[in-house]
């Protein structure tokens, strides 16, 4: 068991309860959880990963030059976009364009248009995904890498080639200064309604053990799930 790592909360998703499961989920596995009060430097040194999920919430420009500050000083982040909000009435668009990621309006689609989206193109290759078989989404965006693409371990995750539109990019990573960030273009992955489905789970936390710097558990599987289970949530891990 390692020692507790802390991961700071941001954003309304936590407030509203739509993520109570994934928070306790989080809870549950060893991590602990503080709610960012202020965006300052001493506030996000309290963590090791900043998870940031925003609804149509702005920051200043000071304050996404610390948040910023802080990732280039080696905290992590994990970025969940809301697919209502991004890219144009919420801070993360801007934020994440100062690491050459750009949101685009294009929402992935199933070819029979329902409101979910099932993904199964993913990078095997990253520890992160490397348990992942598919992810299901609430109207995920596209996203664009700009001098990335070509290195191909940073994309996580595509559209498949009957999505429209295909091959895109849903979810990636990069390195900015001494920190990392992983980032997943609908924040509805980690909904109390589709934490338990498809590898929703896996995936999210994953992310957290990668930008923690843990190395991630064997059991890792079985763990979420009988935690899952403790909570009421269905999974088909």
């Amino acid at each position: 068991m390692f020692e507790a790592v802390s991961v700071i909360l941001d954003g309304a998703g936590f407030y509203s309860g739509d993520l109570d499961d994934f928070k306790s989920l989080l809870e549950h596995l060893g991590f602990k959880t503080h709610p960012l009060r202020e965006v300052k430097l001493d506030e996000l040194s309290r963590g090791k990963v900043l998870l940031i999920c925003p609804r149509y919430e702005m920051r200043t420009r000071d304050q996404v030059s610390l948040m910023l500050r802080a990732i280039r000083d080696g905290l992590g982040a994990l970025v969940l976009l809301d697919t209502e909000s991004a890219p144009h009435f919420d801070f993360a668009s801007k934020f994440l364009a100062e690491m050459g990621i750009y949101v685009s309006d294009n929402i992935i689609k199933e070819q029979n248009d329902t409101e979910h989206v099932l993904l199964t193109s993913i990078n095997k290759k990253h520890s992160i995904t490397s348990g992942v078989n598919e992810i299901i989404a609430q109207h995920p965006k596209a996203l664009i890498l700009i001098d990335g693409e070509s290195d191909k371990n940073r994309v996580l995750v595509r559209s498949s080639k009957n999505h429209s539109p295909p091959d895109a990019i849903v979810s990636c990573v990069v390195h900015y200064g001494n920190g990392n960030v992983v980032v997943f273009s609908s924040c509805s992955i980690a909904n109390n309604s589709l934490l338990g489905k498809a590898n929703n789970a896996i995936f999210l936390v994953s992310s957290i053990y990668w930008l923690a710097g843990l190395k991630l558990p064997v059991d890792l599987s079985d763990r979420i799930a009988k935690a899952l289970a403790i909570f009421g949530i269905e999974s088909v891990l």
